[in-house]
C-alpha cells in the first residue's frame, strides 16, 4: 500500500497553476520593429531639433538622408539645399565646409539618379579643388558628362585623375 505525499487519504492532490506573468511593457528605448518605423521615428526626432542647437545643420542633413532612404526625394532635396544655404561661407549661420560638401554630393547624386545630368554636374562643380573630395567629384561628374555625350570632358576629367600631380593620391 503506497502512501500519498500530500493531503489526507480521501483528498485529491491539486497542483497550483503557475501565475501568468504580466505582459511585457514596451519602452521607448525598445525601438521600432521595422526599418520603415526606424526611419519614421528618426525623422520625427530630427524634426524636434531646434535652430539654436549646435548640430542643427547636421540634423537637417540627416533628415535629408532619412527622406532619401524612404524614397521621398523632394523633401530630401529641400533638406540638402537648406544645409547648403545654412553652411554658405558668405552669410551662412554655420561654418562647416565638410557638411556643405556632403550636401552638394547628395544633391548631385540625386539629380544623377533622375538623369538630370546638367544639375548633377552643377553640384559636382561646387566641390572646391582644395577639398579632399575633389577627385571624387571629378570622377563622378565624368559619368554625368559621359551620359550627356560630352566624351571629351569626361575623358579629360579621367586623365586628370591619372596625372602625375595626383600620383601621391590613392584613387583606384
Amino acid at each position: 500500500v503506497g502512501s500519498r505525499a500530500s493531503g489526507s487519504a480521501g483528498s485529491t492532490a491539486t497542483v497550483a497553476a503557475k501565475p501568468t506573468p504580466p505582459p511585457k511593457q514596451r519602452h521607448a528605448f525598445d525601438g521600432p520593429k521595422s526599418p520603415e518605423q526606424s526611419l519614421k521615428l528618426s525623422l520625427e526626432n530630427l524634426a524636434r531639433v531646434k535652430k539654436d542647437f549646435p548640430f542643427f545643420a547636421q540634423a537637417i542633413y540627416l533628415k535629408g538622408l532619412g527622406h532619401f532612404a524612404r524614397g521621398e526625394f523632394d523633401p530630401a532635396v529641400g533638406a540638402f539645399r537648406d544645409v547648403v544655404r545654412i553652411t554658405n561661407p558668405n552669410g551662412g549661420e554655420v561654418d562647416n565646409l565638410r557638411l556643405r560638401e556632403l550636401a552638394f554630393f547628395s544633391l548631385a547624386r540625386i539629380h544623377y539618379q533622375f538623369e538630370q545630368f546638367r544639375y548633377a554636374i552643377f553640384y559636382y562643380d561646387r566641390i572646391d579643388r582644395d577639398s579632399e573630395q575633389w577627385l571624387e567629384s571629378l570622377f563622378e561628374s565624368s559619368w554625368a558628362h559621359f551620359r550627356l555625350g560630352e566624351y571629351e570632358k569626361a575623358l579629360g576629367n579621367l586623365v586628370t585623375l591619372q596625372s602625375p600631380f595626383f600620383q601621391d593620391e590613392y584613387y583606384p
